[in-house]
């Protein structure tokens, strides 16, 4: 089990902590969820929140895909490197490196997927796909 944390700028630096979302850039994806509806550093432009969390987890669910069945050279080089930062991250939560990920969306102590609630952060999304890649 992991905390998901609404940002905070005064744990951005302790140990267990991993923030998951987007750089000042648009080529600085970090782990942020490269679907917005507002302007800023995300790639792609959508029009709600639900869509830019189900555009999140389709993509991600294709990068997990040519994972699992070793086609990653099928991606372009930016998923590529979002992939491998994911594998970091499973191994990272499988390692017990991490107790706390970070995003602005919202605070959630001991989250525990749960199929039967819309998702309201990609980070649980992140989460989710983490664990499947262990």
């Amino acid at each position: 089990m992991i905390n998901i944390r609404r940002y905070n700028s005064k744990l951005l630096n302790k140990p267990g902590v991993l923030y998951c979302g987007r750089g000042r850039t648009i080529e600085d994806l970090g782990l942020g969820n490269p679907f917005s509806h507002k302007p800023g550093t995300a790639r792609f432009r959508v029009k709600t929140l639900a869509e830019s969390i189900d555009c999140y987890q389709a993509w991600l669910g294709k990068l997990l895909k040519a994972h699992q069945k070793q086609q990653t050279r099928k991606l372009e080089g930016w998923e590529r490197a979002y992939l491998r930062r994911v594998i970091k991250l499973a191994k990272d939560i499988d390692d017990g490196v991490l107790t706390d990920l970070m995003c602005f969306c919202v605070d959630l102590e001991n989250y525990q997927p749960d199929d039967s609630k819309p998702y309201k952060c990609h980070t649980e999304i992140l989460y989710e796909v983490a664990l499947e890649i262990q």
